[in-house]
């Protein structure tokens, strides 16, 4: 998901020649559903629990990959705007989900280790995230570059490719999701149980 973020806006500056304030309004939809589904994605959490609403974000995540690695030169910004809002609605959805799921998975005394421990793990897997898709796009647009008339095509042939790679793990995280149940209130039991005097 995250790996996702350093990729569209260079993206959108090397491929589609747009420049640096462009590229901002453009992903400013992404942001905005992100923030939006975030906070709705909290109050459903309860009705819910965890599965329906990583499922159903991790699907809108893969959706809007598979738009992005079909994208043409000709594409205007009408069409970018539409897989970016797929991929802030699915994130915002599915990241909030997954972090409220793990707390409330944890017996209360292990919470301290849980929290920092994730969190690290998430930081390691951005920055391995970024550096990977970075190579891979580098190393297609070497590949394609000996076959392609113009820069621009390798480039594009490189970028739809990495795209349909992130879409092909995000498909796997769908898969995953349905392996997720419902936290029962654990963490609430065990953290009242672990209160001195009761």
């Amino acid at each position: 998901m995250f790996g996702t973020l350093l990729l569209i806006p260079l993206f959108l500056q090397q491929v589609k020649g747009y420049g640096s304030l462009m590229t901002g309004l453009l992903m400013l939809p992404h942001a905005i559903a992100s923030g939006i589904l975030t906070l709705l994605a909290g109050r459903l959490f309860d009705k819910t629990g965890a599965r329906p609403l990583v499922i159903t974000g991790l699907g809108l995540i893969t959706a809007g990959l598979l738009v992005l690695s079909h994208m043409t030169a000709g594409d205007g910004p009408a069409m970018i705007v539409i897989p970016l809002l797929l991929l802030g609605t699915g994130m915002g959805l599915a990241t909030m989900t997954l972090n409220t799921h793990v707390l409330q998975t944890v017996p209360g005394p292990l919470v301290g280790r849980v929290v920092p421990m994730t969190m690290a793990v998430q930081q390691v897997m951005l920055s391995v995230a970024v550096a990977g898709l970075s190579g891979y796009v580098t190393m297609r647009t070497r590949h394609d570059l000996p076959s392609a008339q113009h820069g621009t095509d390798a480039s594009m042939s490189a970028f739809g490719d990495t795209f349909l790679l992130c879409a092909c793990i995000a498909a796997i995280g769908v898969l995953a999701g349905f392996l997720l149940r419902r936290a029962g209130g654990t963490f609430r039991e065990d953290k009242n149980a672990a209160r001195p005097g009761q």
